[in-house]
């Protein structure tokens, strides 16, 4: 689980999350689940977290991508 681990350590500090994938050498902006984080993961440890989810991506058609990407893992799918 690595850094996935070290950051649900923070969950009730977090106010507000910045989301996109990355492979982990650059800050790439990838749409959720084009690069290494476990994302399905890092969701169920937010588990009852109630804040704001901001998509950062480089274009508008990857942000859709995440959006939905982000929302299917909200909703359990």
């Amino acid at each position: 689980m690595g850094l996935v681990k070290e950051f649900l350590r923070l969950k009730k500090r977090i106010i507000n999350l910045h989301v996109h994938d990355n492979r982990g050498e650059f800050d790439e902006h990838l749409p959720i689940g084009d690069g290494t984080v476990d994302f399905p993961q890092v969701i169920k440890g937010l588990k009852g977290y109630r804040g704001r989810y901001v998509i950062e991506s480089r274009n508008l058609p990857d942000a859709v991508i995440g959006r939905d990407r982000l929302t299917t893992l909200l909703n359990g799918h």
